[in-house]
């Protein structure tokens, strides 16, 4: 049955306000939506900021069911910004404007901010859109200009809300509001059909009778409402039209940017919020949403001062714009209205939540689970587990069973309240036991008897546990357990426990099998205590008067399956929220993945990093692998790839990996073994050499890289052998000043910037020298990492100099150190041919006196006759850009201080000292928040896309890079692209101009006095350009992949769309490595891909920078991925004073055969490229957390797994267990196995002793290196499951 949960009381009338205690976690939004089922009008929840209300409302979609959950979104630009909100964003506000009017009973979420928005009225939203019907006339040419007039784009190809395209008789649209786009066919003017598509494929989908086109923006763009703005502008602005952008653009037809904070102008009266809500919708003010809204009032006001006397820009007051905090109490005022506030308040009523419990899953010193054992256990109702996804409630669900605990599976929230038994009154009444009453309690005795099992489904055939509310005679006395008649306990002594849990972990019978029996249908129940509850026979010494005083028999169960009626009286679901909670009534639990592993899991994050963000498995990926592309067998050498084969083997289906060698030869390798094989790089595949199976060039090869990779890992650590017997210096950082300064940085700092900055400042303050490398991509917030280092450092009393590549990048370090450190004590210089002689002179002897500290400069800074005081950070930005003797005075400076080296595309040799281990490495892999990928076109060039490209971005009020690298043409460029585009602006950059010149320049391309740069790879390191969203780049062709990728990332800094533009002469006139070089990058759309470029560099133009010329023959003859196994081996030995390993071979690697099919069904997975991938990071993890996380991925992205790629897991984790063990081959079949072991195993042979005399039927010696097992086996779980024990009583570490 389901049942309503309470939520306090709403107002009945405007003068009757509420005030709620604020609910704990995410049972604010189940309250809400309660609190909205039973108001009979709209439910508005106001958000203090843009962020909580993305949260809720995900969170609330989960609670609501039916309910509808509109949000009406932010635009997500500051007040006066002179561009324009994201199509998606405007699209969900319009689309919200237009529904709200028919909502009669659901909950709207909107930011206080935005609530306090002049909006369009309501007649331009319902009254401008557009309806197309299947068989109605239709004038391509007129509809045209009716989509322009409503605001839609006319574009070559719809990507996002708002696009139309024109290709002859087809039309494609995305409207707003929609979650598609769709395709209208025209048989002559008469549309034929109207079908959804999806903008990715361009493939067609299910045929639609209808399109209902809403207008595409919030004002409208008609001719005469134009014409009428330019009027209002006019009369309103003493403005010069002809210097006026806003007049101009609007003249032309062209949609400035920004031009939102115009809207009055559109209409002869703007609306709010309000006026879209009916009288009855009731207000829920969240904590803090009154503060908000004046500090957004005061920062608007601000901002209208900063730009009140902008003659080409004028803008408009605030009061014009918005509500005023005044004006919007004297609103709320006038409806039903609700605040949140501190549980202080003297009219606060109870939300009647409480913080849900911490019962971590793995808490150190205890057995997993136990928290959550004990807390089921006492815990008198309802609990549910939320987990983030289907593969993270697979996972959870493995876990839990491991530690004997079985929730059930639920669809949802509704589905939980709907198979829910009967609630408590309160808290502490029992749930789940229909009138199982208590004896009267002795006063010696325990005042709390846990009587609540949580039920195990019994499977079909077998006897279940029935539920406890399906028992149909209660116990009578505290010895009968709760749902099994007859089971009595002795009378308890003076001197034994008083408590007496009943809990053994009752599993459900197997079908045909004696099971755990339903109470309701219990033939002969156990009669006494010692009996085992459940399992018939098994019989317990009684205690004696000295053993343990508690008695173990409440057993943690589920619900029962066939068989019985089961109270879901524990459950888990799929349901991302942020934080469990309990509800006092009815009793109920919420546990969230943040109660049970101490923190949230980003399942989402973990799921974008996949293998491509992981440094050592970026190297060995097989994702871009095609047919005869060279590959590696550690064993056999460099083949060819052939491509995945299906065969069937002994009767059994798998699949193999086909690598073909010289003369033919061919080599099937099992996929549960790809860990054995890499992708070849190092050299042009066609230049890769072919070994023959069974020669002996491969181990010649072999021996000869090892000689080699031994002196390097010798040089390398002899640096590292400096620093470390050096010492370092503990820096004393005072955090609380640390984080106080960190509290002034303007943006929420993502997981991986948090990480990195904690790591930088933990390495300061450790007592030897920092060598850290932060590796992100460009934006990602590395600047921001510099500068919490810069001032931890600087305030402990120690200098710091600041080293970039470039004289401009200088100078905006200067500026963006100088702009933080402005409200504290922290002296800010920079060393820059833009200072007189005078003032470097000056600069050099302040910071000689240690007047200075912290110093930007270029190379310059490293000279020896720049003197510190006492320099104890170097902060290193854009490595890549330095040239070789820079480096090698930056190789000194690793002995003597801390260095801190920034970069997006790591060159190889920082990659591969990162890699292993000599450096310590941050990855910043989180975009910022909205921050978009760059979408990459490559083409010829084509002057109608060209325009296309400029007139997209200046259409929003954007700027556009122009990148053509010959200084000697870059003028005839220009000319040419201002005769292409007439309307644009455009200015000349390039690194043969005065520096004072070429700093203007970028200076004001900054300051938006013109929109296009026609400039050359200087932009690389340049200044950052907010508003620019475009690149297009001349001849990509002739730049490197991480070059490309650096110069793509000046563009996309904002949330707006960016685009990138790589112009090639036709393929035929280009090489096979640059368009491969195009290809990656063009693949690589995903944020945060220069670390992986930098690696796709290494396989293209070879790897001869990796460490010198001399090891690039090693590095060819057996691949970049074996040359820096190798070397990391190396590198590992000599640290550890041993010597090194150079033995690639299987032999390593135990080989797990247990004869049953184990792979990725082609039904399951058909695409052949993500299937060769999935097995390659199967076969390639390290460890349990890295196989358990790919089956998330797995199930999150396929569904759940079908049982041969369950058993490929199986053999995995049976892999990473054996091979610790020395064991060479584990081999289980149907009537047991055999273990091999190699010349020296780990294993204790005590223990091989102990197995044969506990169980010398099953257990048998065979020869010196043999273990038989005896055993009859007939399935996947008994084979899987025995050889774990076997392990596990081996040595071997069980899975967690």
């Amino acid at each position: 049955m389901s049942y309503t949960i309470p939520h306090p009381p709403l107002p009945t009338t405007p003068k009757q306000r509420r005030y709620w205690t604020p609910p704990h976690g995410s049972a604010r939004a189940l309250l809400l939506a309660e609190a909205a089922r039973s108001h009979a009008g709209l439910l508005v929840a106001v958000t203090r900021d843009t962020q909580r209300a993305s949260a809720l409302e995900d969170e609330l979609r989960l609670f609501a069911g039916e309910l509808p959950v509109l949000h009406f979104p932010d635009w997500e630009t500051l007040p006066y910004d002179a561009f324009s909100p994201h199509p998606e964003i405007v699209s969900q506000r319009i689309a919200t404007l237009y529904r709200l009017p028919t909502v009669k009973r659901g909950v709207l979420v909107v930011p206080v901010a935005t609530l306090m928005q002049r909006i369009a009225p309501r007649s331009h939203i319902t009254g401008a859109g557009l309806v197309v019907d299947k068989g109605q006339k239709f004038d391509l040419a007129a509809e045209q200009r009716r989509l322009e007039a409503a605001g839609y784009r006319h574009v070559p190809q719809v990507a996002e809300p708002g696009d139309f395209a024109v290709r002859g008789a087809l039309i494609d649209i995305y409207p707003m509001g929609a979650e598609q786009p769709y395709r209208i066919e025209l048989f002559d003017d008469e549309v034929d059909s109207i079908r959804s598509f999806d903008p990715e494929t361009q493939r067609s989908a299910q045929p639609v009778e209808k399109v209902e086109l809403l207008p595409a923006r919030e004002f409208p763009l008609t001719e005469n409402a134009a014409k009428d703005f330019r009027t209002a502008l006019r009369e309103r602005f003493p403005i010069d039209v002809r210097r006026c952008p806003l007049y101009q653009d609007m003249k032309e037809g062209v949609t400035p940017g920004g031009i939102e904070y115009y809207l009055p102008l559109f209409f002869p009266q703007t609306a709010t919020l309000f006026d879209y809500l009916a009288d009855d919708a009731v207000f829920v003010l969240g904590e803090g949403a009154g503060e908000a809204s004046e500090a957004f009032w005061t920062q608007t006001a601000e901002r209208h001062e900063q730009r009140a006397h902008d003659i080409e820009r004028p803008v408009l007051p605030p009061a014009e714009l918005y509500l005023s905090p005044e004006q919007l109490r004297e609103q709320l005022n006038k409806r039903l209205r609700v605040e949140v506030v501190e549980p202080g308040h003297a009219h606060a009523v109870d939300a009647g939540t409480l913080p849900a419990p911490e019962l971590p899953l793995n808490r150190k010193g205890e057995e997993a689970g136990t928290s959550l054992k004990h807390f089921l256990s006492s815990y008198p109702g309802q609990v549910l587990i939320a987990a983030d996804s289907a593969g993270r409630r697979e996972a959870l669900l493995e876990m839990l069973a491991v530690a004997g605990l079985k929730p059930s599976p639920v669809a949802g929230w509704q589905d939980f309240l709907a198979s829910t038994p009967s609630p408590p009154a309160e808290l502490g009444e029992r749930v789940g036991v229909r009138g199982a009453s208590a004896p009267a309690l002795d006063q010696g005795q325990s005042k709390s008897i846990s009587l609540t099992p949580t039920l195990s489904p019994g499977q079909a055939g077998g006897e279940g546990v029935a539920s406890a509310a399906s028992t149909p005679s209660p116990p009578t006395s505290l010895g009968e357990r709760a749902g099994v008649r007859g089971a009595s306990a002795p009378a308890l002594d003076q001197g034994q426990s008083k408590s007496i849990p009943l809990s053994p972990t009752l599993s459900p019978g197997q079908a045909g099998g004696e099971g755990v029996a339903p109470a309701a249908s219990t033939p002969s129940p156990p009669t006494s205590l010692g009996e085992r509850v459940g399992v018939r026979g098994a019989s317990a010494p009684a205690l004696d008067q000295g053993q343990s005083k508690s008695i173990l028999l409440s057993p943690t169960l589920s619900p029962s399956g066939a068989g019985g009626e089961g109270a879901r009286t524990f459950a888990i679901t799929i349901a991302p929220l942020e934080q469990g909670f309990a509800l006092k009534r009815p009793a109920l639990t919420v546990l969230t993945e943040r109660e049970l592993f101490g923190e949230r899991v980003r399942s989402e994050r973990r799921r974008r990093r996949g293998a491509a963000r992981d440094p050592d498995a970026i190297i060995r990926d097989l994702t871009e692998l095609s047919v005869g592309s060279p590959i590696v067998h550690v064993d056999h050498g460099v083949g060819r790839y052939q491509g995945l084969l299906s065969m069937e083997l002994g009767g059994m289906e798998g699949e193999f990996l086909v690598i073909e060698y010289a003369k033919g030869d061919k080599l099937y390798v099992p996929v549960a073994q790809l860990g054995l094989v890499s992708r070849y790089s190092g050299t042009a595949p066609e230049l890769a050499p072919l070994h023959s199976l069974g020669g002996d060039a491969w181990e010649r090869a072999r021996r000869k890289a090892a000689e080699k990779v031994r002196d390097v890992a010798a040089e390398l650590l002899a640096i590292y052998a400096q620093r470390e017997a050096r010492g370092g210096e503990s820096i004393a950082i005072d955090r609380a000043m640390v984080e106080e300064f960190g509290a002034s940085f303007p943006f929420e700092e993502t997981p991986d910037q948090e990480q990195a900055i904690d790591a930088v400042l933990r390495d300061l303050a450790a007592p030897r020298a920092m060598d850290r490398v932060v590796c992100g991509d460009v934006g990602f917030g590395k600047t921001e990492v510099a500068l919490r280092a810069a001032f931890a450092a600087a305030t402990a009393g120690k200098q710091v100099a600041v080293l970039v590549p470039t004289t401009l990048l200088a100078q905006q370090h200067y500026n963006n150190f100088a702009d933080r450190f402005a409200d504290w004590p922290v002296k800010v210089d920079v060393l820059s041919r833009f200072r007189s002689t005078k003032e470097v002179s000056e600069a050099l002897k302040r910071l000689a006196d240690g007047q200075i500290d912290v110093i930007v400069g270029t190379h310059k800074l490293l000279q020896p006759d720049i003197k510190f005081r006492n320099l104890g950070l170097v902060i290193v930005d854009e490595e890549q850009r330095f040239g070789v003797r820079q480096k090698e005075q930056l190789k000194k400076l690793r002995a003597e201080v801390d260095l801190l080296t920034l970069t997006a595309t790591p060159i190889p040799r920082t990659l591969n000292m990162a890699m292993s281990g000599l450096r310590d490495l941050s990855l910043i892999t989180t975009p910022p928040a909205h921050r978009m990928a760059v979408r990459t076109f490559i083409s010829a060039w084509d002057p109608a896309t060209i325009r296309e490209a400029f007139q997209r971005e200046l259409q929003r009020g954007g700027q556009v890079y122009f990148l053509h690298n010959e200084v000697e043409s870059i003028e005839r460029t220009a000319r040419e692209l201002e005769e292409l585009i007439p309307e644009a602006r455009i200015g000349i950059a390039h690194g043969q101009m005065a520096e004072r010149e070429l700093e203007k320049v970028m200076a004001d391309f900054h300051r938006q006095r013109f929109n296009v740069l026609v400039c050359t790879t200087i932009i690389e390191t340049g200044i950052d350009i907010p508003t620019a969203n475009t690149i297009i780049i001349d001849r990509a062709d002739r730049f490197g992949l991480a070059q490309l990728h650096q110069l793509r990332g000046r563009v996309g800094r904002s949330h707006h769309r960016a685009y990138a533009y790589l112009i090639v002469p036709d393929r035929k006139a280009i090489t096979a490595d640059a368009e491969k070089r195009l290809e990656a990058l063009a693949s690589l759309e995903e944020l945060g891909a220069g670390f992986t470029l930098a690696t796709h560099d290494l396989e293209i133009r070879g790897a001869g920078e990796l460490l010198g010329d001399e090891q690039s023959g090693q590095i060819q003859e057996i691949g970049f991925g074996l040359y820096t196994e190798l070397l990391d081996r190396a590198v590992r030995a000599l640290k550890s004073g041993k010597v090194p390993d150079f033995d690639l071979s299987s032999e390593h690697e135990t080989e797990v055969e247990l004869h049953l099919p184990a792979l990725i069904p082609d039904d399951y997975l058909p695409d052949v490229h993500t299937r060769l991938t999935l097995y390659k990071r199967i076969a390639s993890a390290r460890n349990e957390d890295q196989l358990r996380d790919l089956q998330v991925e797995m199930i999150d992205r396929f569904g759940l797994l079908p049982e041969p790629t369950k058993t490929l897991f199986a053999l995995s984790s049976l892999k990473l267990m054996a091979t610790p063990l020395g064991i060479r081959k584990l081999d289980f079949g149907a009537n047991g196995g055999r273990i091999t072991f190699r010349d020296k195993p780990e294993v204790d042979p005590m223990a091989i002793i102990k197995l044969i005399q506990s169980l010398p039927r099953a257990y048998k010696l065979d020869g010196q290196d043999k273990l038989r097992i005896t055993l009859d086996l007939p399935g996947a779980s008994e084979r899987i499951r025995s050889a774990l024990e076997v392990l596990v009583l081996l040595g071997a570490r069980r899975p967690h």
